[in-house]
């Protein structure tokens, strides 16, 4: 039997202006906005992630991924390698912080550093994986989904 298949249309075509600081239009890559709260959105649907959990970013460019992760209640990380695109980032979070400590989110936290390193990054051994395979690709490890 094949897993139920879903069709995620209208993902493209809203607007960053209001939610990035000016700076951040510099960086080639930014998250779709609609796609990047989906993607949130059906990760706690899918119970993948629950309110309060951590999630990391290790490329996260000017932050883009982290404003609806916080919108969500989720404790979002992430990492980036280029200055300038730290300064940005930390620009387009200033720019939401007010609203997220007046509605008790929790505030992200972009910090500058190589993803290839993320242990010595974040000070811990670090594993990244993608719920809900991490149980799935090697049962009993510990880790929960």
């Amino acid at each position: 039997m094949r897993p139920p298949r879903d069709d995620w249309f209208g993902c493209y075509g809203c607007s960053l202006k209001d939610w990035l600081a000016p700076a951040a239009f510099s960086h080639p890559a930014k998250f779709s906005r609609k796609l990047i709260e989906r993607i949130y959105a059906h990760a706690l649907e899918e119970g993948w992630l629950q309110p309060g959990q951590r999630v990391l970013d290790p490329m996260a460019g000017v932050a883009t991924g982290a404003i609806p992760a916080a919108n969500a209640g989720l404790t979002w990380e992430g990492i980036e390698l280029e200055g300038h695109f730290i300064e940005a980032g930390r620009a387009t979070l200033d720019k939401h912080r007010r609203v997220w400590e007046r509605l008790g989110k929790p505030v992200p936290v972009l910090r500058q550093g190589d993803a290839r390193h993320l242990d010595a990054v974040l000070g811990v051994a670090a594993v990244v994986s993608s719920p809900p395979y991490a149980t799935q690709v090697h049962p009993g490890n510990g880790i929960d989904p």
